[in-house]
């Protein structure tokens, strides 16, 4: 199975490549792929690479599809080479246990997580039979993660149960620490 690792946001709010950032000492692209060597996964970077040209040479790289419309773009890509366990590139505290649990749920096209107000996008697994799905979203214009979810029933989507841990993300400077916050 392939790690989609999404490398291809603007980083706008955070004014630098996401994967480039340092957390306990390592960057997060190279924490995202010890996390796929731990998981015995194939590691792919999604979108927009070229900030990330020198780093990790032997890494697949997976241009968005479509370009211009997010994370959809980009998971259409990387669906046609088979089902994938997805994450964004500046998620420090995701561990491979929270992947296991992915893994691990009920079969479905798509298992994700939800906190109160929506659908997490990362991390999350996905299968090609998603295709068809993206594919008639982006031609409604309909380009949200969250679109995807909810154009899913119940028996084609398994939420599943992960700590908020699992789904921090660092969107802009103010998210950033360099340690694990205390409990």
């Amino acid at each position: 199975m392939q790690l989609g690792i999404f490398v291809g946001g603007a980083s706008s709010r955070m004014g630098q490549p996401k994967g480039l950032l340092r957390f306990e000492g390592t960057t997060l692209l190279e924490r995202a792929l010890s996390l796929a060597s731990a998981m015995q996964l194939e590691p792919v970077l999604v979108g927009d690479a070229s900030p990330y040209v020198g780093y990790a040479p032997h890494v697949r790289r997976c241009p968005d599809e479509v370009a211009g419309v997010g994370a959809l773009g980009g998971l259409l890509a990387l669906l046609r080479s088979g089902a994938a366990l997805v994450m964004a590139c500046d998620m420090p505290l995701l561990q491979p246990a929270h992947l296991q649990a992915l893994l691990d749920a009920p079969s479905a096209l798509l298992a994700l997580s939800r906190s109160e107000a929506f659908y997490e996008p990362f991390p999350a697994r996905c299968e090609p039979g998603l295709i068809e799905v993206i594919e008639g979203l982006l031609s409604r214009d309909r380009r949200s993660f969250q679109s995807l979810a909810r154009a899913l029933s119940p028996d084609r989507r398994v939420v599943v149960e992960l700590p908020r841990e699992a789904t921090l993300d660092w969107d802009q400077p103010s998210d950033v620490f360099d340690k694990r916050p205390e409990r």
